[in-house]
C-alpha cells in the first residue's frame, strides 16, 4: 500500500472512510463502532486510548486480522480484515503487520474526520519480531536498497508513515 494524504468529507463518518484513497478503505472488512459519542471526548481531552490486535494464518488459506480501539475502560471500535499478498507465500508477520496498520489507520481518519489533535496510544500486540521491527525502523536514518526488497517492506514503511504522520504511538507487547 502507498499511503496518500487523508482529505476531509463533510458527510458521516463511514461516508468518510470510503472517500479516502483505496488502498485505505481496502484494509477493512468488516468495523463495528460501539460508542463513537463519547470517543471525541476521549480523545480531546486525553484519555488513554489503547489499540490492541491480532492475526491468524493458516498454510493453506487467507490471513485476517483484527483490532480493537478502546479506552481502559470502554471498546469504541472492532474491526477486522484480511491481510493482503499471496496466500503462497503469507506468514504470521505480514497478517499481524496488517492489523496494526488497519488500526493506525482507522484511528488516523478517527482524529481528521472529528479534528482532533494526535496523542499518544498504547499499542499491544503478541508478535514480537513485530514490534521490534517497527522499533528498530522508527530510530533507522537509512534505507538500504536490499532493505526494500523484503516481502513485507510494503506493509512496513505503510506502518511508519501513518505513525509518522498522526504522531506518537507507543508500541508494546
Amino acid at each position: 500500500p502507498k499511503p496518500n494524504s487523508i482529505t476531509s468529507s463533510p458527510n458521516n463518518l463511514e461516508e468518510f472512510v470510503m472517500s479516502q484513497p483505496a488502498w485505505t478503505h481496502t484494509l477493512y472488512d468488516e468495523v463495528y463502532y460501539q460508542d463513537l459519542t463519547t470517543l471525541p471526548n476521549q480523545i480531546s481531552n486525553h484519555h488513554k486510548l489503547v489499540i490492541v490486535s491480532d492475526a491468524s494464518h493458516t498454510p493453506d488459506g487467507p490471513a485476517t486480522f483484527c483490532f480493537i480501539i478502546a479506552s481502559t475502560t470502554k471498546k469504541f471500535i472492532h474491526g477486522i480484515g484480511h491481510a493482503k499478498g499471496p496466500w503462497q507465500t503469507m506468514h504470521s508477520f505480514r497478517a499481524e503487520s496488517y492489523g496494526m496498520l488497519a488500526a493506525l489507520r482507522y484511528l488516523q481518519l478517527l482524529t481528521t474526520y472529528y479534528h482532533l489533535p494526535p496523542k499518544t496510544v498504547e499499542y499491544y500486540c503478541d508478535n514480537q519480531s513485530l514490534i521490534s521491527r517497527n522499533t528498530w525502523a522508527r530510530k533507522r536514518t537509512t534505507t538500504h536498497p536490499s532493505y526494500t526488497a523484503r516481502t513485507d517492506y510494503d506493509v512496513e514503511t505503510a506502518i511508519l508513515r501513518t505513525i509518522k504522520e498522526r504522531g506518537n504511538c507507543n508500541i508494546g507487547s
